[in-house]
């Protein structure tokens, strides 16, 4: 495994061995590095190339992962050598951003563009399309400039050197367990994340391949995928977490697809045609689903759920980056 070097230059939080060996779960990926600053609870983010759009629909979503599992208030991200995104990349980031960000803490955003005037085109056309960010941001063309508007009101010496370089390929489990906790105390606007309590929670059926419960007291299925299943595992396993909802008369319902890998065409058809026949029979009235931020599993739920909204449910469906995020939702 590649060491990790401290973030231009800045003196950089050390993580032990363990971690850092699990937080870089493959070889690195040089196109886009991050770097966490915890006492500004800002997350940077600086594409190093031009990217493929395979890669660049990766990188964003792993940006949006950081910022949710981190519960980062402050964005810095550098665009300067990334290139121009496509049509196509630009209508798809407008179309995510819509979706990511009605669960952002985010609170300011400082983009540094290159002087090239198709990026900074681009820009425009993603901006426009998401019309109303729910945060300030701000265009820069330099690091230095974007810095300085974003800690205006922060001391110097608060902090600010103390960095975390996290690996691409980060390991979202491992994220989780960065040593953030001298600086939670004071993120006063974070909320509590939900957890489930062993003395409401029943397991209904658990196997090496999926775990579904049952928690009564809050109306809650939740389904979470242990591996990959077989075709047979997936169909059985949706079908039992379906006649548990109609039975229990549930009203809310969690999928957790982190390891759920990538449905056949067929199974993709068969979840969206069970779906839409068990909708109007359930007393459900919100289902989250925390997908991977892989790009494969993303592309194959964006086409379920593009597939699901034409059918008019009668329940609301939302899609999150970290399972925080949808049970907070589901019991909001």
């Amino acid at each position: 495994m590649k060491t990790l070097q401290p973030a231009h230059g800045q003196p950089e939080k050390q993580l032990n061995t363990h971690t850092a060996n699990a937080l870089t779960n493959s070889a690195e990926t040089e196109y886009l590095t991050f770097c966490f600053l915890p006492a500004a609870k800002c997350l940077e983010a600086r594409w190093h190339r031009p990217v493929s759009s395979k890669e660049y629909k990766q990188g964003i979503r792993s940006i949006a992962v950081c910022i949710a599992t981190l519960r980062a208030k402050m964005l810095l991200i550098d665009f300067t050598m990334m290139g121009t995104p496509t049509i196509a990349d630009q209508n798809w980031t407008a179309s995510f951003l819509k979706e990511v960000m009605k669960h952002s803490l985010l609170r300011y955003c400082a983009r540094v563009l290159s002087t090239d005037e198709a990026q900074l085109f681009a820009h425009e056309v993603v901006v426009d399309k998401v019309h109303n960010f729910p945060y300030i941001s701000q265009v820069f063309t330099s690091e230095q400039e974007a810095k300085a508007w974003l800690f205006k009101d922060m001391p110097a010496a608060d902090g600010l050197n103390e960095r975390i370089a996290i690996p691409f390929n980060f390991n979202l489990k491992e994220l989780r367990k960065l040593n953030l906790q001298p600086h939670a105390a004071s993120d006063t606007q974070n909320p509590t994340p939900v957890t489930d309590k062993a003395d409401t929670v029943s397991i209904e059926y658990r196997t090496d391949y999926v775990e579904i419960k049952i928690d009564k007291k809050k109306s809650l299925l939740s389904l979470r995928w242990l591996r990959p299943p077989q075709s047979r595992e997936y169909r059985y396993s949706m079908l039992k977490a379906a006649r548990a909802v109609l039975e229990h008369k549930l009203e809310i319902m969690l999928l957790i697809n982190y390891k759920l890998g990538v449905l056949t065409l067929a199974d993709q058809s068969w979840v969206v045609h069970t779906t839409t026949n068990i909708a109007n029979r359930a007393n459900l009235k919100k289902l989250a689903i925390v997908a991977s931020p892989d790009s494969l599993q993303q592309t194959m739920s964006d086409s379920i759920c593009s597939k699901l909204e034409c059918m008019n449910l009668p329940y609301t469906l939302q899609y999150f980056l970290t399972e925080d995020e949808a049970r907070m939702w589901l019991l909001a």
